[in-house]
């Protein structure tokens, strides 16, 4: 037993692990959630000491619904520990598993405690939900090393392109973006805010943006424009998601510069001013915000229209 500050009792058991390489042991505690939720701080201690989490609930509709209003309060003090559900009574008229785990938003096991292979079912779920972990744990640590040899690569292509070596420059980036994507295949990853799925987007501008310069087509500028869009909805780092939209609205500029050059109309040279120093506002206003001040200069100074 251990005792919480408040003097709670809180089982503990130690329990060793043969089957894989990675851990030794494990320890199990077992907490009422209800007592959890209402005294947070009597456990903060435990609660920074711990990787999973996972709540055995009733499968009838009451009980459901009482986790389902306990769980988000303790996701949002949790948000990096891994969640599970054990949905026990499933041999009574209870609620289907998918159900629940749809419900729930988190890996759900069903089970009935009253069955008799109740033991060997339950060690099964536990091998399970530390197989699950160790796997998310390994696979964070090989996306962090990847990401990291990734913005490397990228560094050396927008130096290439920054050169003029645009051939070269295209080519690192379609194969970077490439790699991305292989790695979204092997990996299986579903969540579409993390770093990599944002460094695909900007790859893919930087790319439709170099053939844009090189060919002097507007569509591959508004296909840049629309990759940074993308990189910017992704992005959880406010500084990238403001550099992004500068750089969306800097390449929709070009995109209308372009179109208007090739198209040999004068009649609306004014309204068509118009139109791009409201983009080139618009982008350096992002870049401003974003701490660019160089880029956000250099955007207002890169048109010189004069207006009729």
């Amino acid at each position: 037993m251990e005792i919480s500050l408040d003097l709670h009792e809180i089982l503990k058991k130690s329990i060793d692990i043969i089957d894989f390489k990675s851990i030794k042991q494990c320890i199990l505690r077992v907490i009422d959630l209800d007592e959890l939720i209402i005294n947070l701080k009597s456990y903060k201690n435990l609660l920074e000491s711990i990787d999973i989490i996972c709540i055995v609930t009733n499968s009838m509709v009451s009980n459901i619904e009482s986790t389902l209003e306990l769980l988000p309060k303790l996701k949002q003090i949790l948000p990096n520990v891994d969640y599970y559900i054990i949905a026990n009574f499933q041999d009574k008229e209870a609620l289907p598993v998918e159900k629940i785990e749809k419900l729930l938003g988190a890996k759900t096991f069903g089970f009935s405690a009253v069955q008799k292979d109740a033991n060997k079912k339950i060690n099964l779920i536990i091998k399970d939900i530390l197989r699950r972990s160790i796997q998310d744990i390994e696979e964070k640590k090989y996306l962090s090393l990847m990401d990291d040899e990734l913005w490397s690569e990228i560094e050396i292509a927008r130096d290439l392109d920054i050169q003029g070596k645009t051939s070269p420059a295209v080519k690192k980036f379609s194969n970077i973006a490439s790699q991305i994507k292989k790695l979204y295949s092997e990996l299986d990853i579903k969540n579409q805010e993390d770093k990599l799925n944002i460094l695909y987007h900007l790859c893919k501008a930087w790319e439709s943006s170099a053939l844009a310069e090189e060919s002097e087509d507007p569509d591959k500028f508004l296909e840049a424009a629309n990759y940074f869009t993308k990189a910017s909805e992704s992005a959880k780092n406010n500084k990238i998601k403001l550099l992004a939209l500068g750089n969306s609205w800097f390449c929709k500029a070009l995109n209308l510069q372009l179109e208007f050059d090739k198209s040999n109309q004068t009649k609306d040279e004014k309204e068509h001013y118009l139109k791009i120093k409201e983009m080139i506002q618009k982008a350096s206003n992002f870049y401003e915000e974003a701490g660019f001040k160089k880029e956000a200069k250099s955007a207002l100074a890169s048109f010189s229209y004069s207006e009729i």
